[in-house]
């Protein structure tokens, strides 16, 4: 898990956690390490303390060295700050794939004999 409290015009103000070195998050700004934060930093500015946290799952991150799934949640401090609660998700999104996969082949190929046979039961004139 790592946390990271964001001020109102995009900056670190502290992090903590093992997910990230701390170099790598101190080289960006939360909006470039993340492009879904940058499409919604404005409108997180604009929230209210009192408004209920904002949670986006399963967020695909390659960046440096990292390669994963994150869970985020993002919240408005009284200070108006911005916390940002990063979870690795990684090993249950990998494991869920694993087990959706046999069954996602299975559909490919339903719907690709029936596409097939589609084309042979149609009556087309000549």
């Amino acid at each position: 898990m790592h946390t990271i409290l964001i001020s109102e015009q995009g900056q670190i103000i502290s992090q903590s956690g093992n997910l990230f070195p701390l170099d790598m998050i101190m080289e960006f700004s939360p909006r470039l390490l993340c492009p879904i934060l940058n499409s919604i930093f404005d409108e997180l500015v604009k929230l209210k303390p009192s408004s209920p946290a904002i949670f986006i799952p399963a967020v695909n991150l390659t960046v440096k060295s990292i390669n994963g799934y994150f869970d985020y949640l993002l919240s408005k401090k009284e200070n108006g700050n911005i916390l940002w609660i990063i979870e690795d998700t990684t090993e249950s999104n990998n494991n869920k794939l694993v087990r959706l996969q046999p069954e996602m082949e299975q559909k490919l190929r339903n719907e690709t004999e029936s596409f097939l046979n589609f084309d042979k039961n149609c009556d087309i004139p000549e």
